[in-house]
């Protein structure tokens, strides 16, 4: 809103977090990590998102341990307006996807 850089705010937050789970955030291989993960997950990624490739996102979601696993896709959407873009079809896929996960 008035072009005040908060890079420190995001700075503190990753510090404190390292300092909570013990981990340093510079060795996190997000795609490597995800074959680990065997938890239900559903990964919502823009399509025109400029910050993290969905080629990126989608690496991830086949790394996944999972067998319980949802990929959504959002063809307009980028790194930040997934919710306003998906609208109310995301959410029904969110929840339904959940709902799922409960029953099990």
């Amino acid at each position: 809103m008035y072009s005040v850089r908060i890079n420190w705010i995001v700075d503190k937050v990753l510090e404190r977090s390292q300092e909570i789970a013990n981990f340093e955030v510079d060795k996190v291989n997000p795609s490597f990590d995800a074959k680990y993960i065997d938890q239900p997950v559903m990964i919502v990624h823009g399509l025109k998102d400029e910050r993290i490739s969905h080629r990126y996102g989608k690496e991830i979601f086949n790394n996944l341990k999972s067998l319980n696993k949802k990929w959504y896709p959002i063809k307009n959407g980028n790194h930040n307006n997934l919710s306003q873009v998906g609208g109310s079809k995301l959410d029904s896929s969110i929840i339904q996807f959940f709902t799922e996960f409960l029953k099990n």
